[in-house]
């Protein structure tokens, strides 16, 4: 998720992200599975879902924002606590077990968890024993019993790490598949508006709002809202001009050095998110983006 370039960084910081750099953009070296089962089986915190090499107190504000944005958006789309109550989840990418706890903590009683590695599986089952997880690849055929079996699916920060372009428009239909009607599917990803100015490879590819409405929309699923899920305190990804990249890569390289000390993170984290909520509330969508889509009702 880092940019290939920060020229202002210090050396141990540059050094860290080339690392990391290296291990993800040599050609033919990511395979997702190994990968992510490496990364995830470590230290089991955020910090190995979203940026390990800044602090897990850094890494606790951007999904703290994630939470809030995503809120926002079910609002947004109608969603009430009594809805959310009697609704069946499923999780893409359960990871650390993030998403689990936003969706239980506002009443839903029967989440499913699927993720590609078998840490993530084992160990949020043992965590969390009232609810199901399963090791599964999003991107393979789905069985029967998934095909319309959910009301929200949440897909948060996993499918721009397929980098195949039919394996990734594979995982995103089965999102629609699983769905019911009027089922509501969340998915973030780093989505461009406008045009990709980062380096390329890493584990990632980047793809259009379009790109994913299109795909979502073969399936019956109509994406009526998108969303900042940050501004201000991640990396640019989507910018109107080079020069707003440019300015934003400068305010990121801040950002980052900052965020490498839990002392240093701790002290700014309240301004820094105060800074980025207002910046999404007033609709500024230059890091990555959430769509929530909504499937057809049966007879629509």
């Amino acid at each position: 998720m880092i940019p290939p370039s920060f020229r202002r960084l210090d050396r141990r910081d540059r050094a860290s992200f080339r690392v990391r750099q290296v291990e993800m953009s040599v050609e033919g070296a990511y395979r997702p599975k190994e990968y992510w089962e490496t990364l995830v089986g470590r230290r089991f915190d955020l910090r190995e879902v979203g940026y390990p090499e800044l602090s897990l107190a850094f890494n606790e504000c951007i999904y703290e924002a994630m939470a809030d944005s995503t809120a926002r958006g079910l609002r947004r789309m109608g969603v009430t606590p009594e809805r959310l109550r009697g609704a069946r989840v499923l999780d893409v990418g359960a990871g650390v077990g993030f998403w689990v706890d936003f969706w239980a903590a506002r009443g839903v009683r029967d989440i499913t968890g699927v993720d590609l590695t078998r840490a993530s599986a084992e160990r949020l089952a043992a965590r969390y024993p009232q609810h199901t997880f399963e090791q599964r690849d999003i991107a393979e055929p789905i069985p029967p019993e998934m095909e319309g079996a959910f009301d929200f699916i949440s897909v948060m920060s996993v499918l721009n790490h397929i980098p195949v372009p039919e394996r990734w428009e594979a995982a995103l239909a089965n999102v629609g598949k699983m769905l019911r009607p009027g089922g509501i599917a969340v998915v973030m990803d780093p989505m461009l508006r406008y045009r990709w100015r980062g380096g390329e490879g890493g584990n990632g590819r980047v793809r259009t709002v379009r790109q994913h409405a299109e795909v979502l929309a073969r399936q019956g699923v109509t994406v009526e809202e998108v969303l900042p899920t940050m501004a201000l305190l991640v990396n640019p990804v989507d910018t109107r001009s080079g020069v707003e990249y440019w300015m934003l890569l400068r305010w990121w390289s801040v950002v980052a050095r900052i965020a490498r000390s839990e002392r240093a993170m701790r002290a700014a984290r309240a301004p820094l998110y105060a800074l980025d909520r207002a910046a999404c509330r007033l609709g500024y969508k230059p890091t990555s983006k959430l769509i929530f889509g909504r499937k057809a009702a049966a007879g629509d």
